[in-house]
Order: structure tokens, then C-alpha cells, then sequence
């Protein structure tokens, strides 16, 4: 579970939306379509902004996705596992 902007947000949500991003056709995307996504995932719409933010910002820690510096399209460089969803929700 996490908290975002005072809403729980469960595990399922989290594994919801790392599905959506999955089967997101193209390889790149840009914040208001991963905010579309978070809130196509159940996210509550007030958390949804921090919520993309949140998990933008661990995916491109963790090198599942890269953004260039003057760039808003994020790129996904690998696929993100089952077993990190689990950690982070």
C-alpha cells in the first residue's frame, strides 16, 4: 500500500496500472497520458498527478524508463517486473 496526497492506494491499484502501462502501445508517453493511466487504474483523481510523478520518478531510478533532459517524453527502456510492482505497493 502508499499513500498519495492523503489516499491509500492499494497493491492491486499499483499492479493495475503497471498493466495499463504494459500494454501501452507506443514506447514513449508523456505525463498526461500516464496521468490518464493512473486514473484509468482506479487511482483517485485528486492523487493522480503525484501518484504518475511518484512512480515516473521509481521507474526511471530503477532504468525501466529514461527521459531526456529537454524532452518531455519519457522512453521505456525495459519492462518492469512483477516482482518490483510487489515491493513498491
Amino acid at each position: 500500500m502508499m499513500v498519495v496526497e492523503g489516499h491509500t492506494i492499494d497493491s492491486e491499484t499499483v499492479a493495475r496500472f503497471a498493466e495499463l502501462m504494459r500494454a501501452y502501445p507506443p514506447n514513449t508517453f508523456t505525463y498526461p497520458e500516464v496521468v490518464r493511466l493512473a486514473l484509468s487504474a482506479g487511482v483517485p483523481h485528486e492523487a493522480a498527478h503525484r501518484f504518475a510523478d511518484r512512480m515516473l520518478q521509481r521507474m526511471k531510478r530503477n532504468g525501466f524508463i529514461s527521459c531526456a533532459r529537454s524532452s518531455k517524453v519519457w522512453r521505456r527502456v525495459a519492462t518492469i517486473p512483477n516482482e518490483w510492482l510487489q515491493v513498491q505497493a
